[in-house]
């Protein structure tokens, strides 16, 4: 059923914003559980440059999205998190989104 599959719900920072603070970490919120070990977060600058991120967490609670904290402060700039996960039944789910950092 196609309308089961695994989406994605909302993001933190939101998809195409402008925050005046960088994040100190991505986060994803999906219709449903995701299996964390195939579960992938990367961050990069809008020139493609890759951005370190900690490998993905989830807290315990039901609704708690799966995060990738950033361990070094952003720049003002552009960005473009890149994701993937895989819900339980096996299905693979990708996206991508952008937002920026920069003083308002």
């Amino acid at each position: 059923d196609a309308r089961r599959h695994l989406k994605l719900v909302k993001t933190s920072p939101a998809a195409d914003t402008t925050v005046a603070t960088a994040p100190t970490a991505i986060r994803l919120w999906l219709s449903e559980p995701a299996d964390l070990p195939a579960t992938k977060i990367s961050l990069s600058t809008a020139a493609g440059v890759a951005v370190r991120t900690n490998a993905v967490t989830r807290a315990a609670a039901k609704d708690a999205p799966l995060e990738a904290t950033i361990p070094t402060p952003l720049a003002n700039g552009g960005y473009t998190v890149s994701w993937k996960a895989m819900s339980k039944d096996g299905h693979v789910v990708k996206g991508t989104f952008a937002f920026t950092v920069g003083a308002k």
